[in-house]
């Protein structure tokens, strides 16, 4: 962002890629207005693995504002699990997306992708 000359910037990321927006924006929250991350389950399994035991201390100092995508049949992390999400972030909107799983993304491409420009766009 430095090199690009932004100081302030909405972060979207998928798998590895949304793990990193996750932890830029809790790091760095003074330069994230927006924040979508996906596949909840690879940023929490690789997390603990790598960076945190329990990933809540570091959502709750997400300050961007932050939208959950999340498929209502994901196996890996069910949708109920999104409660927890919920509670940690300070400011979150979570939208269900009906008969996708876990790679929300792929499985229903036009209302997640709808989701988040309608989000990035507010």
């Amino acid at each position: 962002m430095d090199r690009l000359g932004l100081a302030r910037a909405s972060l979207v990321g998928y798998s590895i890629g949304g793990r990193t927006a996750w932890i830029f924006a809790a790091l760095h929250s003074e330069r994230v207005d927006k924040l979508v991350p996906g596949a909840r389950v690879a940023m929490l399994a690789r997390m603990a693995q790598t960076v945190l035991v329990a990933p809540v201390p570091l959502l709750k100092r997400i300050q961007a504002p932050t939208l959950l995508v999340w498929g209502e049949r994901d196996a890996m992390i069910p949708f109920a699990n999104s409660a927890d999400h919920l509670a940690a972030l300070p400011n979150v909107r979570r939208v269900a997306i009906p008969g996708a799983a876990h790679v929300v993304q792929e499985e229903a491409a036009d209302a997640s992708v709808m989701a988040a420009v309608d989000f990035l766009d507010k």
